[in-house]
């Protein structure tokens, strides 16, 4: 995954759980701290420590929000 960002990204932790997020096509949101990337990836280890990602689904509102907010900045409001 380091290899396919191009070493673009970052791992957070949410409760429990690890994301990797590949920062290279940014957020679902115009929002200042927004953590829904458009590549968001749970990090799963199983008991024989094999890592896989899993990849976050997407909410389509939020994709229909940052297309209005685009809209708007684009108007000049």
């Amino acid at each position: 995954m380091i290899s396919i960002s191009k070493g673009w990204y970052t791992i957070n932790k949410q409760n429990s759980d690890l994301y990797f997020n590949d920062l290279r096509f940014g957020t679902l949101s115009m929002r200042k701290n927004a953590e829904n990337f458009v590549f968001k990836y749970k990090i799963n280890v199983d008991e024989n420590e094999n890592v896989t990602f899993i990849e976050v689904k997407k909410d389509k509102n939020d994709a229909k929000n940052l297309m209005s907010d685009l809209w708007m900045r684009i108007k000049g409001s």
